[in-house]
C-alpha cells in the first residue's frame, strides 16, 4: 500500500464518510455499497484510524445515508418502483440492506460477529495490504462485543433522523478541505476586534446556539428544523435587510453586497436553509420508504401487512429462494468488500461561497 492508499484507508470521520458514500455512481448501481459501508465501519478506532467522532453517529449516520437514498428514487415523479425498491440489488443484497436500515444496531452487530474480509485477500502479496485486512478483521470482533442493544425510542429517533439529514446534506456542500460542522463554523470566526470586544451580532449568536442545540442529543431542540430555519434566517436578515424571513433563499445580488467575515458566515447559512429545504422535501419519502421496509408489500394492488407471526414464514420462504437462486450466498453471508490540518485562508472561504452560491 502506497503511503495516501494508508491514509485514505485509516480515515475515520463523518466528512469523509458522507463524502464517499455520496459518489453519484451509487445512484446507478449500488449492489457492493453496503458492504463498503461495514468495511469503513470496521475500521472505526482500529490501530492508526485517527476517530473524530462516535461510533453511535456514524452508524445511524450510514443508515440515515443509505434510507435517504432510497428515498430519493421517489423524488422524480416518473418514478413507478414501490416504496419497497431498494435498488437493483440480489436476493441477499435486498435482504442485507433492508434489515440494516431496519436494525443496524443489530445488524452490524451480526456482520462484525461473521466478518471475514480475507477473500479479498486472494492472491494478495503485499505485507501492509495482508496486515491491514488482519486488523480490520480483528478490530470488526472488537467492536461487535462493544456494542449493546438498545430500546428504539420512536419519536426521539424520528429526531435523529431529521438532524441527521440535514447534517449530511449540510457536509456534502462543504469544500473538500473542511472535514467538519465545527470547523467549517470556526473559520468563519471574526476578527482580532470582534473576538476581544465581543462584538458578535446577537443574530450570529442565536444562529450558532440554535445551530449546536439541533445536534444535540439532550436538548429540547434537538432536530426541530423550523427552530433551526427561524434562527438561520434571522441572520441572514440581520445582515441583508432585502432578504425577507418569508423568503426561500437570498439572491445572489443579495448575498453580493456582503465581505469578510459576513459573507462567510452567510455561505454556511445558505447551506443550512438549502439543506433545510432538501431535508422537508424527502422525510415524508423515507417515512414511506421505512414502512414498506416493515412489512407492507403489495399483492394484487391491495396492501397486506405482515404480523410477526406471519413474518416468520414468509422469511423462511425468501431464504429458501435465496438458497435455491443463489448457491453461493450460503457461504458469502457476510461479503463484505473492503474496497490535517486545514489552512483556514481566505482561499478556503473563496472555495466555500463559489460551492453554495453557484
Amino acid at each position: 500500500m502506497t503511503n495516501a492508499e494508508k491514509k485514505a484507508a485509516h480515515k475515520c470521520n463523518i466528512k469523509d464518510f458522507v463524502t464517499k458514500f455520496s459518489d453519484p455512481k451509487y445512484k446507478t448501481n449500488n449492489r457492493k455499497q453496503l458492504d463498503e459501508v461495514i468495511d469503513y465501519l470496521a475500521r472505526y478506532g482500529m490501530n492508526g484510524s485517527k476517530v473524530e467522532c462516535s461510533f453511535d453517529e456514524l452508524l445511524l449516520t450510514a443508515k440515515n445515508m443509505l434510507l435517504s437514498q432510497a428515498a430519493e428514487h421517489h423524488l422524480d415523479e416518473t418514478n413507478t418502483e414501490g416504496y419497497g425498491y431498494l435498488g437493483n440489488l440480489n436476493a441477499q443484497e435486498e435482504y442485507d440492506l433492508r434489515g440494516f436500515i431496519l436494525n443496524p444496531v443489530s445488524t452490524i452487530k451480526d456482520k462484525f460477529a461473521n466478518y471475514d474480509p480475507y477473500r479479498k485477500l486472494q492472491g494478495e502479496t503485499d505485507p501492509d495490504k495482508i496486515k491491514y485486512y488482519k486488523d480490520l478483521q480483528a478490530n470488526a470482533k472488537r467492536i461487535g462485543n462493544l456494542i449493546k442493544d438498545y430500546t428504539e425510542d420512536t419519536e426521539n429517533e424520528k429526531k435523529i433522523s431529521t438532524y441527521l439529514e440535514v447534517v449530511t446534506k449540510i457536509q456534502q456542500n462543504l469544500p473538500p478541505t473542511t472535514k467538519s460542522l465545527d470547523q467549517a463554523l470556526e473559520s468563519n470566526r471574526g476578527g482580532v476586534f470582534e473576538r476581544m470586544f465581543s462584538t458578535t451580532s446577537r443574530q450570529f449568536t442565536n444562529f450558532k446556539t440554535a445551530f449546536k442545540d439541533f445536534r444535540n442529543p439532550n436538548s429540547v431542540y434537538l432536530g426541530d428544523i423550523n427552530h433551526l430555519e427561524k434562527e438561520t434566517k434571522a441572520y441572514l436578515h440581520h445582515v441583508m435587510p432585502s432578504f425577507k424571513v418569508t423568503d426561500d433563499l437570498p439572491t445572489p445580488e443579495q448575498f453580493a453586497t456582503l465581505s469578510g467575515t459576513q459573507k462567510g458566515r452567510a455561505a454556511f447559512c445558505i447551506n443550512v436553509l438549502r439543506s433545510i429545504k432538501a431535508t422537508k422535501e424527502i422525510e415524508p419519502l423515507k417515512e414511506n420508504v421505512t414502512e414498506a421496509l416493515q412489512g407492507q408489500f403489495l399483492y394484487n394492488h391491495d396492501i397486506v401487512i405482515l404480523d410477526k407471526e406471519e413474518q416468520a414464514p414468509f422469511q423462511e420462504q425468501i431464504d429458501n429462494d435465496i438458497k435455491k437462486a443463489e448457491p453461493e450466498v450460503k457461504n458469502n453471508k457476510d461479503d463484505a468488500l473492503l474496497n490535517d490540518s486545514v489552512d483556514e485562508s481566505k482561499e478556503l472561504e473563496d472555495e466555500m461561497f463559489e460551492a453554495l452560491t453557484k
